[in-house]
């Protein structure tokens, strides 16, 4: 739980430096399900030293990963600077999808243009 708020603070402090688009959390929200996937995966590991330390370090990888595809989603700069200097990245995202797609309501964020003018409309 403490690396989704440290993560959380850190896209903040990002967003508030201006350095990424507010745009990134339409595509965050959606990843919301990992919480659960850490929460599980913790109470499975225990609390053996071992078993931490592993599921720190899944859960750190996983966090970066989706953190970077959502930013390089709302950012060309940045998955231009993905793309370069980590080739593997290529290989990674072209199996995710590419665009945040709006085609439900309940897929739609506070944060979406979109839902704010179907909503008042």
């Amino acid at each position: 739980m403490a690396l989704v708020l440290i993560s959380a603070g850190l896209v903040l402090l990002l967003n508030n430096f201006g350095l990424i688009s507010w745009e990134v959390w339409q595509v965050l929200w959606k990843f919301w399900p990992v919480i659960l996937i850490f929460w599980g995966i913790e109470a499975i590991a225990g609390k053996n030293i071992l078993s931490e330390i592993l599921v720190g370090l899944i859960g750190i990888i996983i966090v970066l990963l989706v953190i970077t595809y959502s930013i390089s989603l709302v950012d060309s700069g940045f998955d231009k600077w993905v793309r370069a200097n980590f080739p593997v990245w290529g290989q990674i995202k072209k199996n995710l999808p590419q665009k945040p797609s709006n085609d439900s309501l309940f897929e739609c964020s506070p944060f979406d243009r979109n839902c704010y003018q179907f909503f008042n409309n």
